[in-house]
């Protein structure tokens, strides 16, 4: 049997010579053991300390001289844990040789006694088993009685003592009635810890309530204070809030009515069938109003037949109210350049609306930078089947399909306007080509391939050209729905960051 499967104490196994005793030497004296039965309830009522430590090495002192133990361990309930139980006093022996000070029930031997509520009791050791170095000769322990103290069918306690000789039965039922006898006391002694913990937790608990109550008053005075306050703030509040929603009506009715005039200033598209076989027009602001504007008009100015016809599309700085402003300046520039001025080449029109906008916003002696990006096309009857085409552009391209090829012209890389970021004075290439009846054309602002998706990527302007690509032969009108389709079906959710304008016309 191993020795620390038997006891709590750690065998001194170094002093042991292998020098026999005299187990007489320690024989018990038991003739007033029953005497001592019986007056250990008058020891205990004398003795009972309301201290734990105190009451434990009292006890082990009491036991130890009366049954003739040599050593002694009491380990007792913890305070925290009914089911832990810690060396609380050690007889004979320094607790700094304990295996373990604190045990768990059915841990080792002493948690198994705790956890059983029966007794363990290592009768007649062999000899070696457990050795002590006493007055220089090795002595071997005989008995080891680890003992449950029980009160109520509940263990407060266990007691372990050991003998330099084999105790008899009768010893043995002795040394069981005095454990027992020490039940009550403990349990009572236990309780008196467990109150008095409670009540010095209730009187912390108690100055804790009365400062909590002082800053309580504290707060609810601040409160109150704060109350009075968000109620005048609240009353500015709904006053500016007022204010604001008056202000915004009358905000909000004027930029509705700024949309009915930009609408009123934009030409019929259904006049674009009158001189082309199809048309399809997408007007899409990012706001009430638009920075996007579409202009075109008949030179019937011109003195031989037949008549050109011009066709913008512009997109200004900004959108909104500001772009709604500069799409204004541009629609009347373009009026007075052409039905005016009587100017139909486009080149020069750009040449001209980019003087035109330096002047009206001054450009030259102001901060400004406001400015557009443009698209002129001259179309020009050549014949009942064909049209002479001449195109420039400012920051713009165009697409057209020749014989089933799609084919892309760009403008110059030139802005219109533009304050100091531009030259005073601006020249434009003209681009020509010829459509013949049934090829088809494409204006847009970039407002179309600038559109996002949730994942903020853009349309671009590779699809764009593939969905043009995948339709160009089906009615405009068709076509308009299926990229109309194809942009919110990639948008989704997304945002859409700028105006959109597409036209597009079949000769």
């Amino acid at each position: 049997m191993s020795n620390n499967n038997i006891v709590s104490v750690q065998p001194d196994v170094s002093a042991y010579n292998g020098k026999d005793y005299a187990p007489n030497a320690f024989q018990m004296d038991v003739s007033n053991l029953e005497e001592s039965e019986n007056s250990f309830d008058d020891w205990l009522r004398l003795h009972t300390s309301r201290d734990v430590v105190s009451f434990t090495n009292e006890v082990l002192e009491y036991l130890a001289e009366t049954t003739q133990a040599f050593r002694a361990v009491f380990f007792v309930q913890t305070r925290d844990n009914h089911k832990k139980f810690e060396a609380t006093a050690c007889y004979g022996v320094s607790d700094s040789v304990l295996y373990l000070k604190t045990v768990t029930l059915n841990e080792g031997i002493i948690g198994e006694v705790a956890a059983t509520k029966k007794a363990k009791i290592f009768n007649n050791l062999p000899k070696n088993a457990l050795t002590i170095d006493f007055v220089s000769v090795g002595v071997s322990t005989a008995c080891v009685l680890v003992l449950p103290v029980l009160f109520n069918n509940t263990v407060y306690g266990v007691v372990e003592l050991y003998y330099f000789r084999v105790m008899t039965a009768q010893e043995q039922k002795r040394i069981k009635r005095l454990i027992n006898v020490l039940g009550a006391t403990l349990q009572g002694i236990l309780d008196y810890r467990k109150n008095k913990i409670l009540l010095e937790q209730s009187d912390e608990h108690r100055e804790q309530i009365l400062a909590q109550k002082d800053e309580m008053e504290q707060t609810i005075e601040k409160l109150f204070d704060t109350q009075v306050e968000l109620e005048k703030q609240k009353k500015r509040t709904e006053i500016a809030f007022n204010n604001f929603k008056s202000t915004n009506k009358r905000l909000m009715e004027s930029i509705k009515y700024a949309k009915s005039v930009q609408k009123a200033l934009l030409p019929d598209p259904l006049r674009l069938n009158t001189l082309f076989s199809e048309s399809f027009v997408v007007y899409q602001p990012k706001d009430v109003v638009s920075g996007d504007f579409y202009w075109f008009s008949k030179a019937d100015f011109t003195q031989a037949p037949p008549e050109p016809f011009i066709l913008a599309v512009i997109d200004c700085t900004g959108h909104g109210v500001p772009g709604g402003f500069m799409s204004m300046v541009g629609n009347a520039l373009l009026h007075e350049i052409v039905n005016i001025k009587q100017i139909i080449e486009p080149a020069l029109i750009l040449t001209m609306l980019h003087r035109g906008i330096r002047d009206v916003l001054r450009q030259e002696s102001s901060t400004n930078h406001d400015g557009m990006e443009a698209t002129i096309c001259q179309f020009l009857p050549k014949n009942e089947q064909e049209y002479d085409v001449i195109f420039a552009g400012a920051k713009h391209q165009l697409y057209y399909f020749k014989d089933d090829k799609m084919l892309k012209v760009s403008g110059d890389r030139k802005f219109l306007g533009g304050g100091n970021l531009q030259l005073p004075h601006l020249t434009f290439e003209n681009h020509t080509f010829s459509l013949k009846k049934g090829e088809v054309l494409y204006l847009s602002t970039d407002g179309l391939v600038d559109t996002c998706n949730p994942q903020r990527r853009k349309y671009g302007t590779k699809r764009w050209e593939s969905i043009v690509k995948g339709c160009y032969q089906k009615p405009l009108s068709t076509q308009k729905h299926i990229i109309i389709k194809d942009v919110l079906n990639f948008k989704q959710d997304g945002e859409q960051r700028d105006d959109i304008t597409c036209i597009s016309v079949r000769v």
